[in-house]
């Protein structure tokens, strides 16, 4: 069988189908100096541990007093609701967001394999709630279900187009 894996190469990373759903790669917000990220988690599966990858270009992420290129923040000890604030914002800065998964075993991180991959569902607020499956077993978008608003109505959400 095909994996979402396999399906986000063969599409350079652009969203594909699946069950009717439009599913992505990951999340990417455009950034500026000052912007602040609201996320919430809202669900999330006992095992294996979920989480979100968080990763920067052009730009740092200010988290509970850190500084950060890159983070995870983890449902077993992160708090529900987080604030990231960008700083060191250069032209073309983005945050970009993944879902991710703790292999029991090794306690390692996983992510971006098998079945893993988000439903993105822009809310009448201008949230965007995340629905995540991730790659272990069957696809199951409610592996972790998080919220993310933006703090700055004019950015744009750039989708997922660009899979490394």
């Amino acid at each position: 069988m095909t994996t979402f894996t396999d399906q986000f190469e063969s599409t350079n990373g652009a969203p594909i189908q699946y069950d009717g759903r439009e599913l992505h790669a990951k999340l990417v917000l455009a950034a500026a100096n000052g912007d602040t990220i609201a996320l919430r988690f809202l669900r999330s599966a006992d095992r294996p541990v979920q989480g979100i990858g968080i990763t920067c270009e052009h730009c740092e992420i200010r988290v509970a007093g850190t500084m950060a290129k890159s983070i995870g923040l983890w449902t077993d000890t992160a708090p529900k609701a987080v604030t990231l604030e960008v700083v060191k914002a250069k032209t073309g800065a983005r945050v970009i967001f993944f879902n991710q998964w703790r292999d029991e075993k090794y306690g390692s991180t996983m992510y971006r394999l098998n079945n893993a991959a988000m439903e993105l569902v822009p809310q009448p607020d201008g949230s965007i709630l995340a629905r995540c499956s991730d790659g272990f077993g069957e696809p199951d978008f409610n592996d972790l279900v998080f919220q993310l608003t933006h703090r700055e109505p004019g950015r744009e959400y750039l989708g997922s187009r660009d899979y490394p």
